[in-house]
């Protein structure tokens, strides 16, 4: 509990305290105790990270869990008095030491009535309800003049409907949301309540002459949106909105704005015309709406033949429980089946998911969509998926990238690696000094030679 810059502790010493268990502290033993010592311990920052993905480090939490404990008023409990608390290194479990005097009997807490067990009269708190209330909650937080409402208990349906990439670049709720998930998930700093570090003013200039050079109103006026924000607040935003708008924005493909339509049809705008587009997906209050708050978006270019998956982000705390990374891509398969079976895009029949880098465990969602197949680099031909990934394993097994194909009359299949290579006129750093690999005695080349022909095989003569 805290009071203005100190806080102080608080006894669960009766039944009006309704904590959650996961932030209590535990006994580690029960005993009476003359003078005794007794520690307690709490694994609420090990709980805390692990309910944020990781988002939040254990350790770094443990610390600041610390600082406030060595700070608590301890004053006014007879018998107890505070002598130290410590950090485990590996688990996050934080350790607080007491000294209990005479007559004072520590024991393990009060079992937790039934009624409050797992599973019995638990509140479920519903997902989506927490979403907007929290939706809300940020918007507030930007003091952004727009009146979102309370709109928590109403029926919800999820909408998709596709806007140009152009178009969506000026949408600060698609920013935002943009922000939120690469703070969460790839750790970036939060430009919106993060720390401000040092001047932004070049970054403010070149958001600037950006500005200037896009097509109207394809380009997010951050003075404007975010006015209420102080000056360095807004110039951070402008550095990571340029992140924003040359990754999932800029695009060389043009939009054939001469044909198709935005109309649904069973929730599937598939008539739109080819282009870059952002597949937004609101929780809104009517089948074919567009009034509720996004949770997520897809990055898409949809080109005659094929629709290629570029990006998506979305709200990783809703994600927790609906899996939106996945249904994006499941969605965005079907929305290529009902193309395919429509007059005007009949050739649109193949959904790419982009790159696939074997040993990148965020890709390795990629392979759960079957039946697949991989390019090969080499020979720019199409094979299973799984025939492709044992080639990568096999043929290459530290740099994932040979040909996957054996081509016609050719005994190797990998004729991408080097038979020889020239390690000659390669450079050496020998301590102050710089020397090629030519200028060796034969002790020299005969030590370092192998190793270099066998680096060169396996990561090719380009690396």
């Amino acid at each position: 509990e805290a009071s203005g810059d100190t806080p102080s502790w608080a006894w669960w010493d009766d039944d009006s305290l309704d904590f959650p268990k996961w932030c209590s502290f535990k006994l580690n033993r029960a005993q009476r105790s003359k003078a005794g010592f007794v520690t307690v311990t709490t694994s609420a920052c090990a709980a805390a990270s692990g309910r944020s993905r990781h988002a939040l480090d254990r350790i770094r939490l443990g610390t600041v869990v610390i600082q406030a404990l060595c700070k608590a008023n301890f004053e006014g409990h007879v018998g107890v008095s505070f002598e130290g608390v410590s950090l485990h290194d590996k688990s996050g479990h934080v350790h607080v030491h007491l000294k209990c005097y005479d007559n004072v009997l520590i024991t393990a807490p009060r079992s937790i009535p039934q009624a409050s067990k797992r599973g019995s009269h638990r509140k479920v708190t519903d997902s989506i309800d927490e979403f907007i209330t929290r939706q809300q909650k940020f918007a507030s937080r930007l003091r952004r003049s727009a009146n979102n409402g309370d709109r928590n208990h109403q029926k919800r349906y999820l909408t998709v409907h596709s806007v140009p990439s152009l178009e969506s670049s000026n949408d600060p709720e698609v920013f935002e949301l943009f922000c939120h998930y690469q703070t969460v998930v790839h750790r970036d700093s939060d430009p919106f309540f993060g720390e401000i570090g040092g001047p932004e003013t070049s970054h403010s200039d070149e958001y600037a002459r950006t500005k200037e050079m896009c097509p109207s109103p394809g380009f997010l006026d951050v003075d404007a949106v975010y006015c209420d924000l102080s000056e360095d607040r807004r110039n951070v935003i402008k550095k990571v909105y340029l992140k924003f708008y040359r990754f999932l924005c800029e695009t060389p493909v043009k939009q054939d704005k001469d044909r198709g339509s935005f109309e649904l049809t069973d929730g599937y705008d598939i008539q739109i015309p080819n282009g870059t587009y952002h597949q937004h997906y609101r929780l809104s209050t009517t089948k074919d709406g567009v009034d509720g708050p996004i949770i997520a978006v897809s990055v898409i270019d949809l080109l005659p033949q094929c629709l290629s998956s570029v990006y998506s982000f979305y709200d990783p705390i809703l994600s927790s429980r609906l899996e939106l990374g996945k249904y994006t891509a499941l969605r965005e398969i079907e929305f290529v089946s009902r193309r395919r079976a429509s007059k005007l895009y009949s050739r649109c029949r193949w959904y790419h998911l982009g790159f696939y880098v074997h040993n990148n465990p965020k890709m390795t969602y990629k392979s759960s969509f079957r039946p697949s197949q991989l390019l090969c680099p080499v020979y720019k031909q199409w094979i299973d998926f799984d025939a492709g990934r044992r080639r990568l394993e096999e043929e290459s097994p530290v740099r994932h990238c040979c040909a996957l194909v054996k081509p016609a009359g050719s005994a190797n299949a990998n004729n991408s690696r080097p038979t020889s290579f020239r390690v000659d006129d390669l450079l050496l750093d020998v301590g102050n000094c710089i020397v090629s690999v030519g200028l060796l005695n034969a002790e020299g080349r005969g030590i370092i030679d192998s190793a270099i022909q066998e680096f060169v095989a396996e990561v090719g003569e380009d690396i």
